[in-house]
């Protein structure tokens, strides 16, 4: 039996799962910011701290206990402002005591002013930054673990909505007791038994891919690969889950060596935060990948639900994640069943994301085709060529039926020409056009997002018979 998929159900989910994802870099921004803003007072509070931790670190690295002194008679002499040396602020000691196989071990010293004690010691100074590195860590794991949380949630409702709309592929080896049928009701009979499919499928999610792939035709790799840069963060968390970071057997194993880094076994993988926000741009592009292969399997007819896919880019674009609206409107432009303007839209959005990039689009550009399309499509490729003057002299003649106020000061599309006295011109001309803007209600949606769950619920009972 074959059972189709209500439009609200699958674009809420992807929304959804769209929302946490923003909602992770949010997490991220303002983590980030609390940690730089505790560094930075740190940094102001222990100033002298630092200076004389750094000076004291110096002595280790020198060989020889003469050495050594005479590090030590520089340290003294090292001025902490016009009027103090490190000499007015510790008597530093070394002694032939703490000497252990020709090895320095330790320095002992003194803190000449107690009031200062805290300030200027740097046993506290490197506990301090040693919590702020322990911070970050902990920072990183966090983010990766969600980023596979997220990853995982959404992908067993794919999974789950695949085994309810095609059954007989995923389900055909499934036995149930007679005994079953007499004690529970058909229904969550079915329930249960997807339910389980989808909890064992994610003990191993990314075999649960490849069986998506291999039954339903769900590839996330068809138009761009991005399996491979995705697993390399997927085996990353499971490093910082179980090994604090540090790279073992397993990660080289299973992460391809074009996306590790050269990265060797007993190395630390450090995320940086142009590492953490790329991994989280990767999850959308992930998700957005298998919406889309979702809805290539024809579990729901409506054309609509592709519209919340191009929401996303849009987004993407307004918010320069180039690189997501690139991926994300390279799928739908290659969508053969969308109509011309459909495709002409995510075609220009396309280009726009590759101009924004710094990326080569200039061939593909001169070859799309406007000469008997609309006014707007017309203005759109003169505003990918950068001709803004004739961009001004068609707006003058079709405003505001090709582009209105809104979408001139809003649109990515128009990123360009925004920074152009063309741009100025016409908006002081149409200024009270330009100063309105419009407040929507979004409690429609809301509402409709709280019944998403129960309509999934129900459709498993569709599958009796």
């Amino acid at each position: 039996m074959e059972i189709k998929i209500e439009t609200l159900s699958l674009t809420l989910s992807f929304k959804n799962a769209i929302l946490e994802v923003d909602s992770l870099k949010q997490f991220l921004d303002s983590s980030l910011k609390s940690i730089k803003n505790d560094e930075y007072d740190f940094k102001l509070k222990y100033k002298n701290g630092i200076i004389i931790a750094d000076a004291l670190d110096s002595i280790f690295k020198e060989k020889g206990l003469e050495k050594q002194k005479q590090r030590l008679e520089e340290i003294n002499n090292i001025k902490i402002n016009d009027q103090i040396c490190i000499k007015d602020i510790l008597n530093i000691i070394l002694s032939e005591d703490d000497i252990k196989d020709g090895v320095l071990s330790k320095i002992s010293y003194v803190i000449l002013n107690q009031n200062t004690y805290k300030n200027n010691n740097p046993k506290i100074v490197r506990k301090k930054e040693a919590m702020f590195d322990s911070q970050k860590r902990l920072l990183s794991q966090s983010i990766l673990s969600s980023i596979v949380t997220l990853f995982e949630a959404y992908l067993s409702e794919i999974y789950e909505l695949l085994i309810i709309s095609n059954h007989s592929e995923y389900l055909s080896n499934k036995q149930i007791n007679i005994s079953q049928i007499f004690n529970v009701s058909i229904k969550d009979i079915i329930h249960n038994t997807v339910q389980h499919e989808v909890e064992q499928g994610m003990y191993d999610s990314l075999a649960t891919l490849d069986s998506l792939k291999e039954k339903s035709k769900v590839n996330i790799d068809r138009y761009c690969p991005i399996r491979k840069k995705f697993e390399e963060i997927y085996y990353r968390r499971n490093i910082y889950i179980h090994n604090k970071g540090f790279v073992n057997e397993k990660y080289i194993s299973k992460v391809d060596s074009s996306v590790c880094n050269n990265i060797k076994i007993g190395e630390y993988a450090e995320c940086s935060e142009e590492y953490l926000y790329r991994a989280i741009r990767l999850l959308k592009i992930v998700i957005s990948t298998l919406y889309y292969e979702l809805l290539n399997t024809q579990i729901c007819e409506d054309k609509k639900t592709y519209y919340a896919l191009s929401e996303v880019g849009f987004e993407a674009l307004c918010n320069e994640e180039y690189d997501i609206a690139e991926h994300i409107y390279n799928m739908l432009r290659n969508q053969k069943t969308f109509e011309f303007i459909d495709k002409a839209t995510y075609q220009v959005n396309y280009l726009n994301a590759l101009k924004q990039q710094g990326k080569n689009y200039k061939k593909e550009l001169s070859e799309f085709d406007v000469s008997i399309a609309t006014d707007n499509f017309k203005i759109a490729k003169l505003c990918l060529e950068d001709n803004f003057e004739e961009v001004y002299k068609m707006l003058q003649k079709s405003y505001p039926n090709s582009f209105n106020a809104e979408a001139l000061r809003e649109w990515p599309l128009f990123i360009d020409f925004r920074k152009t006295d063309f741009y100025k011109e016409f908006k002081e001309n149409h200024i009270s056009d330009f100063n309105e803007f419009v407040f929507e209600d979004s409690q429609q949606s809301e509402n409709s997002l709280s019944n998403c769950e129960e309509e999934i619920d129900n459709i498993e009972g569709a599958m009796v018979p």
